[in-house]
């Protein structure tokens, strides 16, 4: 119960905050009806209703209009004309007279309050306890701050900034934050702001020489003022130097302490990480490992690169095409040499301009390869927004259902809404051309602030831990087994991809995470146990090549060796173990978030042969029928005509995940539907679990230009 009401006040939040121009809008319009129609009345219950017979009585009627609208707002200030306590007064008066006075008090407390909100939110300073302190000033940190705030409207930002000024914070207030005019670099304003209760401090300013002198500041009070029995602090620190970021970095995790923990803020992979978490279902797909396809290798493409090597299963295959590919794969291959006996990694030197479709061997991987995603990082977004075009087309001219296209933005997504709209009237799915990399992604609260992840991670490191005294109780201690907050930073990054991969691994079982309590008494089967630990297996030597280790005969971390380094099938039982475990205890982990495991179950849905209403309503109860017996039901629709996406239409209103099997290929099947219903089609597949394209385009092409040449004839 107490699930359900905290995802309903959520919900209601949402949608407060999503109509909150519309409330204030509504509320101002309240307001000015009421005051027109007290001062109406007024005017009328002042005998201001005299018309001039002649124009002799012009002057007496406009003395009079004058003193009804003396009256009329002398009622704001509570002047009472003479006799105005006589009860018999005219009803509209009587109304005016309340009226006014009440309308007059109401704006002037709210003019007060606005004026001296952000003074009486000061005395929350001395209640405040888990909150996140945000250090400006500057865009970044505003940024930030607001959407700390935005995400949810019950978390208590303190805002730290001395240099701007209250237009550039006018948002960031309207939101409810604290915001603290102090210097940055003072230890008084941190305690102030209440430092040793925080969750989490993020230090964004535009000056990196100061972040890294306030960090000084909060680091000494946290080691002297914080309490021992508060969780440890997290402190987020912006440096734009990649340098000074290295030696920084370096110095916080040589220094280690149990009351906080240091991590460097990395806008970039933010926003790889924002975008492989879409593509996290579609890299475990039991169907067959898929193929993501990179177009240039700018901004966020590196970091973008790694996550999806990272969290790719065996035998998945990452293609970048970029003008200096072979440049770049040497870089790779030299920094983590482990990666070349991956034969899924493949460079294309190409030019990723107009002529990008011209190079024969990338044509044919979109040509041929299940594609689960292709990623435009160019270096301008006028370019990357070009090439998507281009592949939308390409597609269409081969007949091809292609998925989704990610175009990296650095400004701003309006070119990506301009670009939609002149070519809306093509048969192109353009709708699934994303932009991403926008700054709502680079500081998305989730991301920056590290809190689930981070939690994750822990409790995975923590089950290692058990595993081995369980294996071991009397093994010397390794850097790997040590405590967490004395843990190494690679081994700490490696409990995070970890705790990543866990989605990867639940769609290759078929399986899903939902919002529950009481999860953890779900098992898997000896056989997915067995295959989800070779993918584990496969997780965990993708993560050590990527740092840079090889395989030895011996494990020496000093040299970067692991003996582990091989193939599954090479493991002893003992090493085995250790890739079993952690999938038999991930039902406990995601527990101890609240989450529970739910196996999807797949329901066919054949033609629509009779009408989608009676369809739909079969449906609906197989589906429900499904949750009520603990799985996730997924509609499997063959989309062969109108009446299939009517169907679709519905059960996709019902909530009910749908998996798209396209009976034709894109291109033939959009010239079936009529021209005002193409837009539904897009938003149909656009919001399908899965797209599965036609199994043959050739004999589907075949069989449709057969009448067409018997027509012809």
């Amino acid at each position: 119960m107490t699930n359900f009401d905290s995802d309903r006040l959520r919900m209601i939040a949402a949608h407060v905050r999503a109509t909150r121009r519309q409330y204030l809008k509504g509320v101002s319009a309240v307001q000015y009806s009421l005051t027109g129609a007290a001062v109406v009345l007024g005017f009328i219950g002042f005998g201001g209703l005299v018309l001039p017979h002649s124009a002799q009585d012009f002057r007496h009627v406009v003395q009079v209009w004058l003193q009804a609208w003396y009256n009329t707002a002398a009622l704001l200030t509570f002047r009472l004309p003479r006799n105005f306590e006589q009860p018999e007064l005219p009803w509209e008066l009587q109304i005016a007279r309340f009226l006014l006075p009440a309308l007059g008090i109401w704006l002037s407390a709210q003019a007060y309050l606005r004026l001296t909100r952000q003074k009486l939110r000061f005395f929350a300073l001395f209640g405040l306890n888990d909150h996140v302190i945000v250090v400006g000033p500057g865009a970044r940190a505003n940024a930030i701050a607001r959407l700390c705030k935005a995400e949810d409207l019950k978390r208590r930002v303190v805002y730290i900034t001395e240099t701007e000024d209250d237009a550039a914070l006018a948002e960031l207030s309207s939101l409810g934050a604290i915001i603290l005019h102090a210097p940055t670099l003072a230890p008084e304003t941190y305690m102030r702001a209440n430092l040793k209760r925080a969750r989490s401090v993020v230090v964004a300013g535009d000056r990196g020489a100061e972040n890294i002198r306030a960090c000084e500041a909060i680091r000494d009070i946290v080691l002297h003022e914080r309490p021992a029995g508060v969780p440890a602090l997290s402190l987020v620190v912006a440096i734009d130097s990649p340098e000074m970021s290295a030696v920084v970095d370096a110095s916080f995790h040589e220094a280690r302490d149990r009351r906080i923990e240091y991590r460097l803020l990395d806008p970039l992979d933010n926003i790889a990480q924002g975008l492989t978490r879409r593509l996290l279902p579609q890299l475990g797909s039991p169907n067959g490992p898929p193929a993501v396809v990179m177009i240039g290798w700018n901004g966020a493409a590196p970091a973008i690169h790694r996550r999806l090597l990272r969290n790719g299963p065996p035998g998945f295959r990452l293609v970048l095409a970029d003008e200096n590919a072979e440049l770049t794969k040497s870089a790779l291959l030299a920094a983590a040499p482990g990666l070349a006996e991956i034969s899924g990694l493949s460079f294309i030197t190409c030019d990723t301009g107009p002529s990008l479709l011209a190079n024969a061997q990338l044509a044919e991987v979109l040509r041929n390869s299940p594609l689960a995603a292709v990623i435009v990082s160019g270096s301008s977004d006028d370019a990357n927004f070009r090439v998507a075009v281009q592949l939308r087309r390409f597609a269409r001219a081969q007949h091809l259902w292609t998925p989704a296209i990610y175009v990296q933005q650095q400004s701003s997504d309006a070119a990506l809404e301009s670009l939609k709209k002149l070519i809306a009237a093509e048969t192109i799915d353009v709708s699934r051309i994303h932009a991403f990399g926008s700054l709502d992604e680079q500081f998305a609260p989730a991301a920056v602030l590290h809190s689930t992840d981070e939690a994750m991670a822990r409790a995975v490191h923590e089950r290692y831990l058990q595993e081995m005294r369980l294996q071991a109780p009397d093994a010397k201690p390794a850097p790997g087994t040590a405590p967490w907050e004395e843990l190494m930073e690679t081994f700490r990054a490696a409990s995070r991809a970890q705790a990543e991969h866990i989605d990867v691994k639940l769609a290759n079982a078929q399986c899903c995470r939902v919002a529950a309590e009481g999860g953890a008494d779900f098992t898997f089967s000896d056989e997915e146990v067995e295959r989800l630990a070779r993918l584990e297996h496969w997780r965990w030597c993708m993560d050590r090549w990527l740092d840079g280790w090889t395989y030895g005969p011996q494990k020496k971390v000093e040299l970067l060796k692991h003996d582990q380094l091989k193939p599954y099938e090479e493991l002893n039982e003992n090493q085995k173990n250790l890739d079993r475990q952690p999938i038999r205890n991930l039902p406990k982990l995601l527990a101890l978030s609240n989450f529970a495991v739910r196996r999807e179950r797949h329901i066919s849905a054949g033609r629509a042969l009779v009408s989608a209403h009676n369809v739909a309503d079969a449906i609906f109860v197989e589906a429900q029928t499904c949750k009520q017996t603990g799985t996730i039901p997924v509609i499997d629709l063959e989309l062969a005509q109108p009446g299939d996406l009517s169907l679709a239409r519905t059960l996709q209103r019902q909530g009910l995940a749908v998996r798209m099997l396209l009976a034709r290929p894109f291109g033939v099947l959009a010239q079936l539907f009529p021209r005002e219903n193409l837009p539904d089609l897009v938003d149909a597949l656009d919001t399908a679990r899965d797209v599965v394209p036609a199994p043959d385009f050739a004999s589907v092409e075949e069989s449709a230009a057969k009448p067409a040449q018997a027509n012809a004839a």
